[in-house]
Formats: structure tokens, C-alpha cells, sequence
């Protein structure tokens, strides 16, 4: 898994989370009687933006396996013909469900360290005392 993908997603994901919070937040204050247009004005572009994150940081997390964006969009068909509750599980979808297709670094094997890389450096010759 490619890291700063995997950060970027998580990030992504989090923000949507709080969007989405701040949204349900929203709502149950409207029924406490805060004026609808209020709820209007900050509900509908902070779930519209909460939609807009969640996909982004689903492809984030699908780009981070190894994988092009367009599988985040076959789940998302899959979700909507389906059932909804597949695409609130897209991101464990994702993550336990997609192969990781990154090619890790080959490590060394070594016991010395590889010292033949890495020479010392020459010593110089003593100062003179003048």
C-alpha cells in the first residue's frame, strides 16, 4: 500500500465523516427550531461536500492498493443496483477486499550491513604544529 495515498484517503475520509456529522447535526437542530432556510443555506453544501470527500477518499484508499479509480466507480454501480448499505461499507470494501498490488522493496539479507556499499571515509594525514 502506498503511504501517502493511504494518508490522503484517510484524511479524505475523515473530513467527510465530520461533514456528515455536522449535517445529522443540522437536521436535529431543525427540529429543535432553528429556521429551515439556516439549515438550508449550511446542510446542503456541507452534505454535498461530505458526498464529494467520501468518493474522493474512497479512490484515494483504491489508488493507495494499486488499483485505477474506475474499481471505486463499479462499486458504487454495484451499491446503487444493489443495495445502499454497500456504499457506506466502500471503504472496507476497499481496503480488505481489494488485492494489494504495490511491489514492495527487496531488502537486503545481510548481516554485515552491506559495508562494501559504503567505504570509509580516508583518514587524513596529522597536522603540522607550527
Amino acid at each position: 500500500m502506498i503511504t501517502h495515498l493511504r494518508n490522503r484517503a484517510l484524511k479524505q475520509l475523515g473530513i467527510s465523516f465530520a461533514l456528515l456529522m455536522a449535517t445529522i447535526f443540522l437536521l436535529v437542530m431543525g427540529v429543535l427550531g432553528v429556521p429551515k432556510l439556516l439549515i438550508a443555506v449550511a446542510g446542503i453544501p456541507a452534505g454535498t461536500f461530505a458526498l464529494v470527500f467520501y468518493v474522493k477518499g474512497n479512490i484515494a484508499l483504491c489508488e493507495a492498493k494499486g488499483h485505477s479509480g474506475s474499481a471505486v466507480a463499479a462499486i458504487i454501480i454495484v451499491a446503487a443496483i444493489c443495495t445502499g448499505a454497500l456504499f457506506f461499507a466502500m471503504p472496507l470494501i476497499i481496503y480488505f477486499g481489494l488485492d494489494d498490488r504495490v511491489k514492495r522493496k527487496k531488502r537486503s539479507h545481510r548481516s554485515d550491513g552491506g559495508s562494501e556499499r559504503f567505504k570509509p571515509i580516508a583518514e587524513l594525514p596529522p597536522r603540522r604544529e607550527e
